[in-house]
């Protein structure tokens, strides 16, 4: 994550845009949580590491300057989802997916 951290950076330095360095603020917000939280080494070596890649994907939904707040929690939602669905993809059995998909909608209504 560091080094993705350290291209960024690079590209700030040469593109020097106000919205670049929003873009940076807000993987940096993102990247602090998570490692705040300590979810690199509280996590099975299996997930995938991919704050940056959330964050852009984020953006295309919500690009706008005033959805900032709404950018860093989706990308937080994002890193959760992404959690799950590598747990899932690993260990899970069909039953065991369909039992966890039928909790998520019975705490959903």
């Amino acid at each position: 994550m560091q080094s993705q951290l350290l291209v960024i950076l690079y590209i700030l330095i040469r593109h020097d845009t106000l919205l670049t360095y929003v873009i940076f603020f807000h993987i940096f917000f993102n990247a602090r949580w998570y490692k705040d939280h300590d979810l690199a080494s509280n996590l099975p070596p299996y997930y995938r590491d991919r704050i940056v890649e959330l964050h852009f994907f984020v953006i295309a939904m919500y690009f706008e300057p005033k959805f900032s707040r709404a950018r860093i929690m989706l990308t937080k939602f994002f890193k959760v989802v992404t959690i799950l669905d590598d747990t899932c993809d690993r260990y899970a059995s069909i039953s065991e997916a369909e039992s966890l998909v039928n909790s998520l909608e019975r705490y959903n209504t």
